[in-house]
Order: structure tokens, then sequence, then C-alpha cells
């Protein structure tokens, strides 16, 4: 019962590492992967174990914000963020109009019927 997570003080082996590696501590976290058990890493690979930086609030309105930019909300220009518009006929919607093969009016001379 002493491992169980209600009496576990301190931050995980996961949080350890972590940490580690957001401060530049390469050594520090390699050190923390070698003693972490197979367990331990499994965890990792499956994200248990860690506490996210953002609150579950800050979160909440970066999508809030994201929805609201995505319809208009907000006046264009105070958004902060410029969009650039393509110039006419450079958009992948129009690639396959751009790669088809131009008609000409005039037709292609065959060869061998020049004159001679």
């Amino acid at each position: 019962m002493a491992g169980c997570w209600p009496w576990h003080s301190g931050p995980t082996p996961q949080q350890q590492y972590l940490d580690a590696l957001n401060h530049g501590h390469s050594a520090e976290a390699s050190q923390i992967w070698l003693n972490m058990t197979p367990e331990n890493r499994e965890k990792w690979a499956r994200g248990e174990g860690v506490s996210p930086q953002t609150s579950p609030g800050e979160i909440k309105q970066q999508i809030m914000q994201h929805y609201q930019d995505q319809t208009g909300g907000e006046q264009e220009g105070q958004s902060g963020v410029t969009q650039i518009q393509p110039a006419a006929g450079a958009g992948l919607q129009n690639l396959p109009a751009l790669a088809a093969p131009e008609t000409s009016t005039q037709p292609a001379a065959q060869p061998g019927t020049g004159s001679n």
C-alpha cells in the first residue's frame, strides 16, 4: 500500500523527467530516465504521471478565443494576425487547371509533311 498514489509525496519520476527536460538539464533527465522502472517508462509513454503546466481554465479560455477568431468575433486587424491572400491562380484548387495542357488553335506540324 505504500506505493499507491494517494500516499505518494513529491513529483512522479515522469514529472521529474519532464521538468529536467524543460529546464534544459539533459544530464539530470538522462539519469532520471535510467533510474525509471519499466512500468514508469510505460506510464511516460502513455502520458501518465505528468501534470499539465496549463490550468484547465486557461485551456478553456484559449479554445474559446480560437473559436471567436474563427467565426469573426473580433474585427479584422485587431486580432494581431495578418492574413495574406494568395494571388489569383496560386491556390492548390487551381492546380488541375494549371497542369492541364494548353490547347492551341493551330495544329501542330506533322513530321514529314513539310514542303521540299
